[in-house]
């Protein structure tokens, strides 16, 4: 229920009729055969082999995965997501933003409102600039079917002209500073893709349909991000695609919810020391010196 968990988008699931539950992939276990979608999402540790092979095999059962990354984190997946058509890069993406008083600024967290030809993103491409979407620092997530057979693509979301790929990942990270350069490429930047992967065309036995969507960043469906913008409805069409119910695809309309607010673990930390230790003192304090001064 905190501020980078994803409770919100378990209630909205549950709201639309899924159940959800979390899935642990030991070595002797494999992904239940009732799983209607799998959602790896935001993972900070890499994967183990045998968790990417049940994976695998899951999605070759004509299974479908919808993969929430974060830059710096997962190497493993590059791999095997380019087998299937996405090209994961080793990025971040820099936005241009325009602010008032600040003019011309650069920052980690892109904001976007150009979308692919997709069920997914059909009616948010309708609303053009007004169907905006918030992400937290995400890294490039490109489609490639280039030599794949029985694979078809589509670019979901594209950031703003003015933002680029950096692949200098340490200066961005240790000297906080970014620098357009030869190595990196300008936008407008995809940061995710959706797939549909024709088993029997790939050369699996089955003669179904897999489907997977990447996303280059997990931070826009998290508590603090899910209900900024239209970024609810982007996750829940997502989902709805994936498993084969496009009709539930839609601008959900908005709902009035009591106001909350986020706090990290430092920011709640600071406002208990405040709160319960350093303020009563300083009243403590003044108190006695007002008693003091006038005994």
């Amino acid at each position: 229920q905190d501020a980078g968990g994803y409770g919100q988008l378990k209630t909205a699931l549950e709201n639309e009729g899924y159940a959800v539950d979390t899935l642990v992939l030991s070595p002797d276990r494999t992904v239940p055969n009732e799983t209607n979608l799998l959602i790896v999402g935001g993972p900070q540790r890499s994967l183990l082999e045998h968790e990417t092979q049940l994976i695998d095999a899951y999605l070759k059962q004509a299974g479908a995965a919808l993969f929430l990354l974060n830059p710096r984190t997962t190497p493993e997946l590059v791999p095997y997501l380019a087998q299937w058509g996405v090209r994961v890069g080793n990025d971040v993406i820099v936005d241009e933003q325009l602010q008032l008083l600040r003019g011309r600024t650069f920052t980690l967290t892109p904001f976007a409102h150009t979308y692919g030809e997709h069920p997914i993103t059909a009616d948010l491409s309708r609303r053009g600039s007004a169907a905006l979407t918030t992400y937290g620092i995400s890294r490039s997530v490109e489609a490639d079917a280039d030599g794949i057979a029985g694979v078809t693509l589509s670019s979901l979301v594209q950031t703003k002209p003015g933002s680029w790929a950096e692949t200098n990942l340490e200066e961005v990270f240790q000297k906080q500073s970014v620098s357009l350069d030869d190595q990196d490429r300008k936008g407008p930047i995809s940061l995710a893709a959706a797939v549909t992967a024709d088993l029997k065309e790939m050369g699996e036995e089955l003669e179904e349909t897999a489907r997977m969507v990447v996303f280059g960043n997990a931070g826009f469906a998290n508590n603090q991000r899910i209900g900024q913008y239209f970024n609810r409805d982007l996750l829940l069409n997502t989902i709805s695609w994936l498993v084969g119910e496009e009709e539930l695809i839609s601008i959900r309309p908005r709902t009035m919810r009591a106001s909350k607010v986020q706090l990290t673990p430092e920011q709640g930390t600071t406002v208990f020391y405040l709160s319960v230790l350093i303020l009563p003192e300083i009243l403590l304090i003044v108190g006695l010196a007002s008693w003091w001064r006038r005994r």
